[in-house]
């Protein structure tokens, strides 16, 4: 439901071409909603190849890792010069501040940038004013999700074929959970699962 908040704060139109910053289990979210509200292309950039391979299966047409490929010249190849008409930043961590200067100069005039995720520990961004005045580019925050929404999230994955299981990439017993933590701390698939009565 926070995932399609997002979307729907940023008005994501059939048509739209998407940009999501981070391919964790919400942005891999992102990524499968947006195909499913009509975005003609979603784009997703990660510095996990893993992770890329995850967006390529949850409906991501383009996938980047900047570690290897410059992200705003892909993503102004694939849109023509034009740049996404939403930006999704869907990365934790002190690298949202760093993120978000340079995905103004991603997103289209008239964009939107939906900042989905805060900074830990916490860190100021600095911005250019102009991209924002003079290219009419919206910065969107988004957290939770509204009673509306949430029914809404509800109906999309009741009825969309969108399998939410693949997100959990393993599943543990309690008494695995020092194990379960080893593979978070190293980010090592997407989610993991502590299941106490399998």
């Amino acid at each position: 439901a926070a995932s399609l908040n997002g979307l729907m704060k940023a008005d994501l139109k059939p048509g739209d071409v998407v940009l999501i910053l981070g391919a964790g289990p919400m942005g891999l979210l992102q990524t499968t909603l947006a195909k499913f509200l009509g975005a003609s292309r979603v784009i997703v950039s990660d510095l996990m190849d893993e992770r890329l391979k995850y967006a390529e299966k949850f409906g991501a047409d383009v996938t980047v890792n900047p570690l290897r490929e410059e992200l705003s010249d892909r993503v102004m190849e694939e849109t023509g010069n034009y740049g996404a008409d939403i930006t999704v930043l869907s990365t934790g961590g002190s690298a949202m501040a760093d993120l978000l200067p340079s995905s103004l100069k991603l997103t289209a005039k008239g964009g939107r940038i939906v900042v989905f995720a805060g900074t830990w520990p916490p860190k100021k961004a600095q911005i250019d004013l102009n991209l924002i005045h003079y290219g009419e580019r919206r910065i969107i925050g988004s957290f939770i999700y509204t009673r509306e929404v949430f029914s809404r999230a509800l109906n999309i994955a009741g009825s969309s074929g969108i399998d939410l299981r693949e997100l959990i990439t393993h599943k543990f017993k309690l008494e695995g959970v020092e194990e379960a933590f080893r593979i978070v701390i190293r980010r090592e698939g997407l989610k993991v699962a502590l299941i106490p009565n399998p």
